[in-house]
């Protein structure tokens, strides 16, 4: 039997006779054994072992039971029980036993419990009962928060903070073992340690920061495992947003696509002059180095001026740009049907080719599990009775010809969709425009490997949006955010992996053509965006953990066009037209 523990503190003691010279002592098996080796206890064991498996036990009772034992009189209970049982029982001698155990324990305290039995004593027939205590261990515990490390402290605003412990530990019901670092230690309050299970407590807090930080400590002490074993995290840092004001651009810009090089360096690439009227548009690039904080301009230029298209890089390093509009969307002759290639050395011009006879803008763009490039959706035109406006095309660019075919249409045409890929290679189409006014909340996967056509999934979400965000996170779940119909939406909603739906939460300001970018893994940022009354100002913080809302900071500019591009786990570039850029990071 293997149960693989690595190590096997044991002591045992009786409810009335104790079972060692000394019932208080904690003792230890001696022997290092090799897997699959078998270890007989005592009920004297000697010290200092460490043990790869739970042997089989080998029990010496004291007074001799005045009947046969057998399997029945055994129990076995604690944190540790597992999935224990008793496999065999076998009596060696009228006071001895061997116990197997088969299943798996967890970490803590195991006990081996003969239950009330008649003894033959000294002074004549006695009844007692004995308990065999083990102490399982399998290492130092560990602690996890449902803040995680790195987060904005917003735990201050809930007034509690979760904990939960690998193991079952001691000393951790009380306050004194946690504390906060300075100021906030002096104006925070732990008043409260509250027991939800076994290995769960929160900390009820009261008071709020009153003093400035960028960094918050928050430090446990004085808590071990029942063998003895120290707490192996003993500290998370936490930490305020801190916006940094960046130069502005070489030439202003509202929603330009931005694709990060194989160098590190972001390339920005086109976009809208803020204000203009009618709309124009740039065909210039520029290069962000986050090294530096410094914009300079790209030695090269688009062949076209164009807004609301995509841009990938490829595997050889070249940057990928696909249709979009020349000028106003109201114009059809602002439509374009080429795409652009673009060397990031600069040293050589775009080149320019065109796609497979469709003019399009407003689509979207996903690499799929066969490792092409797909343009899904959009619209052909800029009325929208016209039925040609929404498209269902999909077209295919495979890098190694340099061309994209047309291949199995999506199942409705969507102007204003997202697209993500799953962990399975398949591309999510979300929501959009369909026909005329006609917002849509279906969505579907779109299987590059399946040769019968896409369809919509089943399951339909609660809100109708268009011009959202699409986020998924490491369980292959995606985020469904911002966006807007007739209204602008403040609601979360979360497509899941089985392809149901959940709605979380709701953000605080609307955010149409807003930011929205992961932070530290266990949040997603909502940055800028338009309102019914104007511009977003706030930073908000959707906690993945719990699912609430929280408000972090504040935007030093903000404008009617807010563009972010994720530079690092903590670390998100933000674009607000002509207004200066600015960088999101923690406080260094």
């Amino acid at each position: 039997m293997k149960l693989g523990f690595k190590h096997l503190t044991l002591f045992c003691f009786a409810l009335s006779l104790s079972c060692s010279s000394n019932p208080n002592q904690t003792v230890v098996l001696t022997e290092l054994l090799g897997l699959g080796a078998s270890m007989e206890a005592s009920s004297q064991p000697q010290i200092s072992s460490i043990l790869n498996e739970l042997p089989s036990l080998r029990i010496f009772l004291p007074m001799e039971p005045l009947r046969p034992l057998g399997k029945s009189d055994w129990e076995i209970d604690g944190e540790a029980k597992g999935s224990l049982s008793l496999e065999s029982f076998e009596q060696v001698s009228t006071k001895e036993y061997r116990l197997a155990l088969a299943g798996k324990a967890e970490e803590g305290l195991l006990r081996i419990k003969l239950k009330r039995t008649t003894f033959l004593g000294r002074f004549g027939q006695e009844e007692r009962e004995f308990i065999f205590s083990y102490v399982i261990d399998q290492g130092a515990p560990t602690v996890t928060l449902n803040f995680k490390e790195g987060d904005f402290p917003v735990f201050l605003d809930d007034g509690f903070l979760d904990l939960t412990f690998s193991e079952p530990v001691e000393g951790a019901s009380l306050k004194s073992n946690y504390s906060f670092s300075a100021p906030v230690s002096s104006d925070v309050t732990i008043i409260n340690v509250l027991s939800l299970s076994s290995k769960s407590y929160r900390l009820v807090l009261s008071g709020k920061p009153q003093r400035s930080f960028d960094r918050l400590q928050f430090s446990i002490s004085n808590i071990k495992d029942f063998a003895g074993r120290e707490l192996q995290n003993k500290a998370f840092n936490y930490f305020q947003p801190k916006v940094n004001i960046l130069p502005s651009l070489n030439v202003a810009r509202c929603y330009p696509r931005l694709v990060t090089l194989s160098d590190g360096k972001v390339m920005i690439i086109g976009g809208i002059i803020p204000d203009s009227s009618p709309q124009d548009t740039l065909s210039s690039i520029e290069i962000f180095d986050p090294a530096t904080n410094q914009f300079t301009v790209f030695p090269q230029v688009l062949n076209q001026k164009r807004s609301d298209f995509t841009a990938n890089r490829l595997s050889d390093g070249r940057i990928i740009v696909v249709a979009g509009l020349l000028g106003p969307g109201s114009n059809l002759a602002n439509y374009l049907s080429d795409f652009e290639l673009i060397d990031p050395s600069g040293t050589v011009a775009p080149v320019r080719r065109m796609l497979p006879a469709q003019v399009r803008a407003g689509h979207k763009s996903a690499w799929a599990g066969d490792g092409f490039l797909y343009i899904l959706g959009g619209r052909g035109h800029p009325s929208a009775a016209n039925s040609l406006a929404y498209l269902d095309r999909v077209d295919r660019f495979d890098p190694s010809t340099n061309d994209f075919v047309n291949v199995k249409k999506i199942a409705i045409g969507r102007d204003g969709l997202e697209v993500g890929t799953d962990s399975k290679g398949r591309i999510l189409v979300t929501l959009g425009i369909r026909s005329q006014s006609f917002h849509s909340n279906s969505f579907e996967y779109y299987d590059s490997s399946s040769v019968t056509a896409s369809t919509e999934h089943p399951v339909l979400l609660a809100n109708t949006r268009r011009f959202h965000s699409l986020l998924r996170d490491g369980a292959d779940q995606f985020y469904v955010l911002g966006g807007g119909n007739l209204d602008k939406i403040t609601a979360i909603e979360r497509i899941n992996a089985d392809g149901s739906n959940t709605y979380l939460a709701n953000f605080t300001e609307q955010r149409y053509f807003a930011g929205f970018s992961f932070w530290n893994q266990n949040q997603i940022l909502a940055i800028g965006g338009n309102t019914d009354s104007g511009f977003a100002s706030s930073i908000e913080s959707l906690n993945l953990s719990n699912s609430k809302v929280y408000t972090v900071g504040t935007l030093p500019y903000r404008s009617s066009c807010t563009t972010v591009h994720t530079l690092g786990n903590r670390d998100i570039l933000i674009l607000t037209g002509n207004q200066p850029a600015q960088r999101l990071q923690i406080a260094q």
